[in-house]
């Protein structure tokens, strides 16, 4: 299953397009982010996998992408975690 949702972030009083994308297939049970060139990378993906295990608990035995683009640009952890969430 292939979902997207664009959106915009926001950096001072500028916009920049943010394109978020998420698969879930069956596979080796795994959580990778693409596309975030930030050190918190690791507890969003405890935090998303928490808010997963405690909506969906089928879905921790899945294999689950997710792709943030443009992957250039420095996001903010807690803008995205609701989108996340969203977008899955």
């Amino acid at each position: 299953m292939i979902s997207h949702v664009k959106t915009l972030y926001f950096i001072g009083v500028e916009f920049i397009e943010v394109e978020v994308q998420v698969l879930v297939c069956s596979g080796i049970a795994a959580f990778n982010i693409i596309g975030m060139p930030n050190k918190a990378i690791n507890e969003l993906k405890e935090r998303i996998r928490a808010a997963f295990g405690s909506i969906e608990p089928s879905i921790l035995m899945k294999r689950v992408t997710v792709n943030l683009s443009p992957a250039d640009l420095l996001k903010k952890v807690t803008t995205l975690i609701w989108l996340l969430l969203l977008v899955c």
